[in-house]
């Protein structure tokens, strides 16, 4: 529950820093990384006597477990606030990572995280002690270990992550308002979907439930490529707005969010069409409506790809107020639209579509926005995104369709994956041959050409 706080802070604290590092004052980027240390320790502080006062109290009185494994409960519940301060630590440091724009750093620790998470998984089945506290305490370890890294990392290469805290008034609500009106859009994307999920619950029975939940992994490990592509651009567009270099942000923005609609749409277009034989191979028997969620969730996906490197330059200015409470307001509409639908007794894919249609009628405000806080062209945006991301989207859609309805054999696992496989070709040269500005495939030839110049230098060297 306190996990979307993590999120907000880190945005905050990752364009303060981002936009320090490019005006190139050195201690006021010092004071920023003490100010945001700050502000992480009274947000420890505040939470964990929150959860110490409240939740423990409600898990030993409430909630329904049995005698033997109420110990157990209250060991997971510690470490579980462990973990959380562990990650809450790592925050500021993973932010200055990011800021400095050390992707290798933060990829190396990402692989890291996920080995250690695989040696959880062994260590599980090789030791006999109970297995719940056991889990809890290795994954408190193992965001320990890592929390670890970064801050010997940072500690060890960049000077302001070695500052003492600091506080001054101006800044510290200036920041704290900031991570508000930003935790109003997290706050207002938890809500719709969890709300969605109590609605469906309501109405249907928990198999659908379960439906969703696959499609969202199905969603998570997705977008999980997108978010992480952004994760590298992000610091980038706020610094060229620091930098008041506003016309290579506008360009960077375009860019971005041309190559994250071609990404997501390589990785999602193939799992659209085939959702159905996909899960059958994973699940055996998936339950009922997942193959629809699976494909709905991931054509909202494709549509609110384009909303991040806009929110992005809108962060960049630090006028978010007024969007957040008008595009969180249009995405909040779902929970009342569905509920009003499924009660005349519609089926329960209907706040899905309801989603994508509000994803839509949110386009229009979040544009406005942008050109009003940094001179964002409505027109040239529509053309050289919205456009070219509908110009491909079509072609490869159909042309996909048609291979299917010729070649594919539905009984064959290899003819399934042969056919993913094409499917995956063909849109990487529609992309190429449509998507791309000459000056995109100018520069994607140079990087190609650069890549094979080093395997070949590496092969006879």
């Amino acid at each position: 529950m306190f996990s979307f706080l993590m999120s907000t802070m880190a945005s905050a604290s990752q364009r303060y820093l981002s936009y320090d590092l490019a005006s190139g004052n050195d201690e006021k980027l010092r004071q920023t990384f003490g100010l945001v240390m700050l502000t992480y320790l009274l947000l420890i502080i505040i939470t964990v006597i929150l959860i110490e006062s409240t939740a423990v109290w409600f898990l030993n009185n409430k909630l329904t477990i049995p005698p033997d494994r109420l110990n157990a409960a209250n060991c997971v519940l510690q470490f579980a606030i462990l973990t959380f301060v562990a990650n809450i630590f790592a925050t500021p440091y993973l932010s200055v990572v990011i800021a400095r724009e050390k992707m290798d750093v933060y990829a190396y620790v990402s692989i890291l995280d996920v080995i250690i998470k695989l040696l959880i998984v062994y260590l599980l089945v090789e030791f006999s002690y109970d297995r719940l506290i056991l889990y809890s305490f290795l994954m408190f370890v193992s965001s320990l270990l890592i929390t670890l890294i970064y801050i010997i990392y940072c500690r060890r290469n960049f000077k302001e992550s070695r500052c003492n805290l600091f506080y001054t008034k101006k800044r510290f609500k200036e920041m704290l308002a900031f991570a508000w009106w930003n935790m109003i859009g997290t706050v207002s994307n938890l809500l719709r979907s969890q709300g969605i999920n109590i609605l469906l619950n309501m109405f249907f029975n928990p198999a659908v439930n379960a439906a969703r939940g696959i499609a969202y992994q199905v969603n998570s490990a997705i977008t999980g490529f997108a978010n992480n592509f952004y994760t590298a651009v992000r610091p980038q567009i706020i610094k060229t707005h620091a930098s008041k270099e506003d016309d290579r942000m506008r360009s960077l923005i375009s860019y971005s969010s041309r190559l994250a609609f071609y990404l997501m749409l390589i990785l999602s277009l193939p799992i659209i069409i085939h959702a159905r034989h996909l899960l059958s191979l994973w699940l055996v028997e998936p339950p009922e409506y997942s193959s629809l969620f699976v494909q709905l969730i991931l054509v909202n996906a494709l549509l609110e790809v384009f909303s991040m490197p806009l929110t992005t330059g809108l962060q960049a200015t630090g006028n978010i107020k007024n969007y957040q409470l008008i595009v969180s307001g249009i995405y909040l509409l779902n929970i009342p639209i569905s509920y009003i639908l499924l009660k005349m007794g519609m089926p329960p894919e209907s706040p899905m579509y309801v989603n994508i249609l509000l994803v839509l009628v949110g386009v229009l405000p979040r544009l406005l926005f942008c050109k009003k806080y940094y001179a964002l062209s409505i027109r040239k945006y529509s053309r050289e995104v919205l456009l070219k991301a509908g110009v491909v989207s079509v072609p490869c859609y159909l042309i996909c369709k048609y291979l299917i309805a010729r070649f594919y054999i539905h009984s064959s696992v290899v003819s399934l994956l042969a056919n993913v496989t094409i499917m995956g070709i063909v849109s990487i040269v529609v992309i190429y041959v449509v998507g791309l500005t000459q000056t995109d495939r100018q520069r994607l030839n140079s990087l190609a050409i650069q890549a094979i110049k080093k395997i070949l230098k590496y092969k006879y060297r």
